[in-house]
């Protein structure tokens, strides 16, 4: 006696076509949602990527402005690279201190 013995295989037909799309498109969302979290691990870990910076001394007139001016990249927007320096060192106004330190991001 034959110890395989042919089976056919089951057939699946899609009863609702709407269904399955919904089906399919919340399954992908479900999956780009899951790996975002999975490769974002440092955002929740409270982690913040390390951008490269130089250390400023702050001289008696400078501001915010002209060291952005002065160290931003070409095609940046100036006002987007002020607020860029002021996220990386907690500033919460655009005045500084002469005499200070401040981190100036070369991104």
């Amino acid at each position: 006696m034959d110890k395989h013995i042919y089976k056919p295989q089951k057939q699946y037909f899609i009863k609702n076509k709407k269904r399955f799309i919904i089906s399919i498109t919340l399954l992908f969302l479900s999956a780009i949602i899951f790996l975002s979290f999975i490769l974002d691990n440092n955002y929740a870990r409270g982690e913040k990527e390390t951008i490269p910076h130089i250390t400023v001394l702050i001289k008696e007139g400078d501001t915010l402005w002209s060291l952005a001016k002065k160290y931003k990249p070409r095609k940046m927007d100036i006002r987007q690279y002020i607020k860029e320096i002021r996220e990386v060192n907690s500033l919460e106004s655009a005045n500084i201190v002469s005499g200070n330190y401040i981190q100036i991001p070369l991104s």
